[in-house]
């Protein structure tokens, strides 16, 4: 229906349902509607494709604002672990200038890597250590990274994992809302051309008939 599809979608779905409301409950255009195979049972089978194309819409919709609220606690978790982690990788650093196996075991030697899940690893080795070790927390206690501070961080790093596996399930929920979408807004659109042509043969003499289905004629 081409003036359907100069439309948003979720405008496209209204414009359809309200057509399809008139070409149902309209006393003139019902007959003549009728002669042309579109009668109540016709007209039903497009409301049932509007609402489903409804439904799809709505899902996306609400699968999108998931999504973005996951990718949101997501980064803003990360932003907040590394830089937590970066600042007591440097502190560390510096107090175990002349201890270079506990360097070693902290895993702060050596570049930073810059994958995700390879970063994730030295986040989670370098807490692990300083729980594990009491005598290297002897001296982390000295920079506010105690037992309870490290267990902290350590569970803050685990909430991190958790929340980017979360993120990854999100999109693709996200991915597969917008397949079932589109297909229905397709289906809808191919319903309605097939409406819209037979409309303007049945209503041909009745623009303003036309017009009450959403479909303006050039004069």
């Amino acid at each position: 229906m081409k003036f359907y599809l100069n439309t948003s979608q979720a405008k496209f779905i209204e414009k359809a349902e309200s057509a399809l409301s008139n070409a149902k409950t309209n006393p003139k255009i019902v007959p003549m509607m009728s002669k042309f195979m579109y009668d109540a049972t016709k007209i039903e089978e497009g409301l049932s494709i509007c609402n489903s194309a409804r439904e799809a819409f709505n899902s996306k919709t609400k699968e999108d604002k998931e999504s973005k609220q996951a990718k949101n606690l997501f980064e803003t978790t990360y932003e907040s672990v590394k830089a937590k982690y970066f600042r007591d990788k440097e502190l560390c650093g510096r107090l175990f200038k002349k201890e270079p196996n506990v360097l070693i075991d902290l895993g702060i030697v050596g570049n930073t890597p810059t994958n995700f899940e390879l970063l994730v690893n030295q986040f989670v080795n370098f807490y692990k250590v300083i729980i594990d070790k009491e005598s290297i927390q002897l001296k982390t206690s000295l920079i506010d990274l105690g037992l309870d501070e490290a267990t902290a961080c350590a569970e803050q790093v685990n909430n991190l994992i958790e929340y980017r596996r979360d993120y990854k399930v999100e999109v693709g929920e996200s991915q597969n809302a917008t397949k079932v979408k589109d297909h229905a807004i397709f289906e809808l659109k191919e319903w309605m051309d097939d409406f819209d042509n037979m409309a303007q043969i049945a209503l041909y003499d009745q623009p303003q008939l036309l017009e009450t289905l959403g479909i303006f004629v050039r004069s």
